[in-house]
């Protein structure tokens, strides 16, 4: 299954939290609202074409998978990220915070999707297994720390993920949608506004030559936020549109390939 980290546990005076799933039934919504690219080419006007997915990869990126709360980063329900970004309960007849669970949703089944289903599942079986065989023959008490994170304060960048999201859903050139590349600048703004509001002082320097690194506590460099921009990435895909005018040799190139199938096709409709 999956478990919230919070499971069994209480935050900051909310309510125990009781998340736990069937990794299959942790499930986006029916109408999905956000992009998943699904097909190898776009037509002109953005329509899907030329590739049929099975009915696993049609299901991918749409629901979680057991082990995922497991592997490398803090899983956090729906309930308690919502708590961590707005430090209040969610008002169950508020449309806004209704719409923002939504979100919180997909936010989370994308960093899980930043980890391949072979990953999650081999990952997950052989903790299982080395520890079920170990605890028959061997004393070893608890190797894991206790769970639960008693404050309510988003340390990870779920807010930002929220925010990100909803800006790719903006309508893009091409597209009804905005594309991969276009959606992470909302990283690159984030990342100067939270370094000028710390004056550039929110983490050691580290030198080497003429080449400098920082150590930050920016949201966008929590290692929970990479795996969500990687998941988004996945899930989106990257499409290119040609804009510029070809070079010379690139059409050279292209009347020499032209020249090549033309002398291979056999009779008059395929030469055409």
């Amino acid at each position: 299954g999956i478990f919230c980290a919070n499971f069994l546990t209480t935050k900051e005076g909310f309510p125990l939290c009781k998340a736990a799933y069937h990794g299959a039934c942790y499930r986006d919504y029916a109408d999905n609202l956000f992009p998943v690219q699904r097909t190898l080419d776009d037509d002109e006007d953005g329509r899907e074409e030329g590739f049929e997915a099975d009915d696993e990869t049609k299901d991918m990126f749409m629901h979680g998978r057991d082990g995922d709360h497991v592997m490398g980063v803090c899983f956090e329900c729906d309930v308690c990220s919502f708590r961590n970004v707005n430090e209040r309960d969610v008002c169950w007849s508020s449309d806004k915070d209704l719409r923002t669970l939504r979100y919180i949703r997909r936010a989370l089944l994308d960093v899980m999707w930043s980890r391949t289903t072979d990953t999650v599942k081999s990952t997950f079986n052989r903790m299982r297994r080395d520890c079920e065989e170990a605890e028959k023959e061997l004393a070893v008490g608890h190797i894991f720390p206790k769970m639960g994170n008693p404050t309510a304060k988003d340390e990870d960048g779920m807010g930002l993920a929220i925010i990100m999201l909803h800006a790719s859903l903006r309508k893009g050139v091409y597209t009804n949608h905005l594309q991969f590349d276009t959606v992470r600048k909302t990283v690159s703004w984030a990342w100067h506004a939270w370094t000028a509001v710390m004056r550039g002082e929110d983490g050691a320097v580290f030198a080497s030559d003429d080449k400098t690194m920082h150590a930050c506590e920016a949201p966008t460099r929590s290692k929970w936020f990479q795996r969500f921009v990687m998941g988004v990435k996945k899930r989106m895909g990257v499409i290119r549109k040609q804009d510029e005018a070809l070079t010379s040799e690139q059409l050279r190139a292209l009347q020499e390939l032209g020249d090549v199938l033309w002398e291979r096709a056999e009779g008059v409709e395929e030469k055409r």
